[in-house]
């Protein structure tokens, strides 16, 4: 007797199912007890955000493009053509607050920004002479402070992309 190979069999997909209860899409109206009411019946449409990190990443090119043309895409660094934005204080240890003000933010070279890690020494005689000596040194000073709890990140980016975008006619 000759044995063939069968093959297994596949697994059964596993998909994820929608648990449905008896009042499911139903909300309980607090004002009356005991009733229940539609969802599509409360009176107020949902209204779709965009995500936060969709808002970050505009903004980011809204102040990329603004920044490369305030210095004339030329390295606050070196003096050399230019074609990034770099941080003064880095991004990784500020609040969202500095990591998006146009005064900690200057056009770099890649040499600059990426291999160098900023040109730190450069680009702060660059601050000093572009900002003045006192607002470099409280710069240094506040960047890390906590911000307030009623900072509210999505208003204030937004509040940005409204400053940076041209209105349309």
């Amino acid at each position: 007797m000759i044995l063939q190979y069968q093959k297994p069999p596949k697994p059964l997909r596993k998909t994820r199912l929608k648990r449905r209860t008896p009042l499911h899409g139903l909300k309980r109206n607090p004002k009356t007890a005991g009733q229940w009411q539609k969802r599509a019946n409360l009176g107020h449409p949902r209204i779709k955000q965009i995500p936060l990190p969709k808002l970050k990443k505009k903004l980011w090119k809204l102040l990329h493009d603004f920044v490369l043309v305030r210095d004339n895409g030329i390295c606050v660094s070196c003096g050399k053509a230019g074609n990034q934005c770099g941080h003064y204080i880095k991004k990784s240890i500020c609040n969202l607050m500095w990591q998006y003000r146009v005064e900690n933010l200057g056009c770099q070279c890649v040499r600059c920004n990426v291999f160098l890690n900023g040109n730190p020494v450069e680009y702060r005689k660059w601050m000093i002479k572009q900002y003045g000596e006192d607002y470099v040194k409280w710069l240094e000073d506040v960047y890390h402070e906590k911000l307030p709890m009623s900072f509210n990140p999505r208003e204030y980016i937004e509040g940005l992309i409204r400053s940076l975008t041209l209105p349309s006619i």
